[in-house]
């Protein structure tokens, strides 16, 4: 287990294939980045690494000062044990510059309100239609 530095605590684990999938962890929603992305994260976060590799810095806020950096890989388990705020740098290059994360929680918010209300006028178009 890696830890971030004492001001904030990030543990990453490395899980064997095995021990994601018997731990539900394919389960959990996807989030697919191809570019280097920030955000801040609050205690609890928890993301699992399905593909990909990426440098992380840790702050206490976005674009602050780096407190921490580690590197993630497939199959690591990062879990942010106290609000923080982490850059994420991908490895590679052109289609190879992707990462796949697994998360318990949907963070693409913008794009499920979208879905959502795309969701719904097709639903009320169906009424309208069959002259309901």
């Amino acid at each position: 287990m890696r830890t971030a530095s004492d001001e904030i605590s990030v543990n990453v684990r490395s899980l064997s294939p095995e021990e994601g999938r018997s731990a539900g962890l394919l389960e959990w929603p996807s989030i697919e980045k191809s570019t280097d992305f920030s955000d801040r994260y609050e205690q609890g976060k928890q993301f699992y690494i399905l593909e990909g590799s990426a440098q992380v810095r840790v702050s206490l806020y976005l674009d602050g000062q780096e407190l921490d950096n580690f590197s993630v890989n497939t199959g690591d388990l990062v879990t942010v044990n106290e609000p923080c705020a982490m850059s994420w740098q991908l490895s590679g290059e052109g289609r190879k510059r992707r990462l796949v994360l697994l998360t318990p929680t949907y963070t693409e918010s913008k794009l499920l309100l979208g879905v959502a209300a795309a969701s719904i006028l097709s639903f009320s178009l169906l009424l309208v239609a069959s002259g309901n």
